[in-house]
């Protein structure tokens, strides 16, 4: 192994007893929240120990999972948004009820923003993440897979990753699609159609990126003011990305396959730098740690895995080192001005096509 690739200690935690839909790690301690497939139970797991250590139930069952502080976002099947303190173990506060299963949920850094999808409904709705105040919807006439949202660049932005193969980065200050990420000019209406996208993330430091997966093209990383792709790898060795994340130092992109693959990926080159797991099952979700030092991930099968990463700076002939890479903490974003009190129902038009053709912003 080549001076200065990654390397990590690996721990298998065993299984679950059903299918694990959703991983979120908190950002005060490590724990993390595990959702398992037609369960209103959200189990919480120690990263340090394996153990469980506490459980929700959100009252119906549960699709997606994001952190709070000490409480769990919970996008469920009956449409509804909840926040269910770990304290109580069950819902503290309903946020929003959606047209139809919520099928993504994110948290801004700060907490104080609550953003859910539903692919039914085809809408992304922003609001409070205390009392669910402040609330504003966007439709898309598409539907939606996956979101992710960023508070560190100028203005909020939510990317959601929708059914037509495109991203569409949402400006959470207007309420308007400002661009619209993978875009075919040579198609007859302008889009890609290669697939889903299934999954998006942000760069976690300054949202200066948008990493993007879609069926039957790969990972891209677009940057985020202009829409340019400024990356594309290729296939992970399936067609299906389940998960991605973007490491607090924003150099490493971490992808989950559907395959079982677990990679890290060098976000500038492009270059595999660590293949981490390649032989459990279809993995549907991993995260980083909010320090950068630890990835969890769960696979279909119900096994969950945790790694400490290190960087060598020495010749490696296995994927197991010792010691722990230090990461510097992203900072605390600031807090969104000029959101719009009540509900801001707003029906929008694709805005028109770039020059180059790799992005479309607004007039």
């Amino acid at each position: 192994m080549e001076p200065g690739i990654w390397v990590c200690t690996g721990r298998v935690f065993g299984a679950i007893s059903n299918t694990i839909i959703g991983v979120a790690v908190g950002s005060e301690l490590p724990i993390a929240a595990v959702a398992v497939f037609g369960d209103s139970v959200v189990i919480l797991r120690s990263l340090l120990s394996g153990h469980e250590v506490g459980a929700i139930d959100a009252g119906s069952v549960v699709h997606a999972v994001a952190w709070r502080d000490s409480a769990v976002v919970c996008g469920c099947a009956d449409c509804k948004v909840r926040v269910c303190a770990t304290s109580t173990g069950g819902t503290d506060v309903v946020l929003y009820e959606h047209g139809g299963p919520v099928t993504s949920v994110a948290v801004t850094a700060d907490g104080d923003i609550v953003v859910s999808a539903s692919g039914e409904d085809m809408s992304v709705v922003w609001c409070s993440a205390w009392d669910g105040s402040g609330l504003s919807r966007v439709h898309l006439d598409v539907p939606v897979s996956t979101i992710a949202v960023t508070t560190a660049c100028r203005r909020g932005i939510v990317a959601a990753g929708c059914g037509d193969g495109c991203v569409r980065l949402v400006d959470m200050h207007c309420g308007k699609v400002v661009r619209v990420l993978g875009r075919d000019p040579g198609s007859v209406d302008g889009y890609t159609h290669a697939g889903w996208v299934t999954a998006v993330a942000f760069a976690p430091r300054d949202g200066s990126f948008v990493v993007s997966a879609t069926l039957g093209v790969g990972i891209a990383v677009w940057e985020t003011d202009s829409g340019i792709r400024m990356l594309q790898i290729g296939s992970l060795g399936s067609d299906w990305v389940d998960s991605l994340a973007v490491s607090p130092d924003q150099r490493t992109i971490l992808a989950c396959a559907g395959d079982g693959a677990v990679q890290l990926w060098d976000r500038t080159a492009g270059k595999l730098l660590q293949p981490l797991c390649d032989d459990s099952g279809p993995v549907d979700a991993a995260a980083f740690a909010p320090d950068g030092a630890r990835i969890v991930a769960a696979s279909r099968d119900g096994v969950w895995q945790s790694w400490d990463l290190v960087e060598s700076h020495h010749q490696h002939d296995s994927c197991c080192g010792s010691g722990r890479l230090t990461v510097p903490r992203a900072p605390e974003p600031s807090w969104i001005t000029g959101l719009e009190s009540g509900l801001a129902d707003i029906h929008w038009t694709e805005p028109g096509d770039d020059a180059d053709g790799s992005g479309s912003g607004a007039e």
